[in-house]
C-alpha cells in the first residue's frame, strides 16, 4: 500500500525509441532473446518462457518475456528506426523500482536511440 492506502504492485515503464542507431538489420528474434536473458541474469529476474518471433530478415520483431515479476516487451520498425517497448516488473517479493529503470536504461543502450518518449506508472 502507498501513503494514500492504495494498492501499490510495482512500475510499468513504458517506451519509444525514436531513430535508433543500432544497425537494425542485423537484429534477431534471438539476438534480443540473448539479451533478455542476459539481462535477467544481471538483475535477478525469473525469465519464465517468452515468445520472439522474426517478421523478415531485416529486424523486424516482437518479444515478450514472461517473468515472475511480470514482463518485458519490445516491438521493432526498422524501416522508421523505431522501437516500442515496456517492461513491468512487480514488487511481490522486492522492491523493483530501481531495477525497472535500470532495464529502460539497458534497453536504451542497445538500441541507441536519438529521442526517447518515456513513461513510469506506478501499479
Amino acid at each position: 500500500m502507498n501513503q494514500a492506502n492504495e494498492p501499490f504492485t510495482g512500475n510499468h515503464a513504458i517506451a519509444n525509441f525514436i531513430d535508433c542507431t543500432i544497425d537494425m538489420t542485423s537484429l534477431s528474434a534471438a539476438k534480443v532473446k540473448q539479451l533478455i536473458e542476459e539481462l535477467c541474469r544481471r538483475y535477478s529476474l525469473q525469465l519464465i518462457g517468452g515468445f520472439y518471433h522474426d517478421f523478415d530478415d531485416k529486424g523486424a520483431l516482437t518479444s515478450v518475456s514472461a517473468l515472475t515479476e511480470s514482463h518485458i516487451a519490445i516491438h521493432t520498425w526498422p524501416e522508421l528506426s523505431y522501437v516500442t517497448l515496456d517492461v513491468y516488473l512487480c514488487d511481490y517479493s522486492r522492491d523493483n523500482r530501481e531495477t525497472t529503470l535500470n532495464l529502460l536504461e539497458e534497453l536504451r543502450k542497445f538500441f541507441a536511440p536519438k529521442a526517447v518518449y518515456s513513461k513510469v506508472i506506478k501499479r
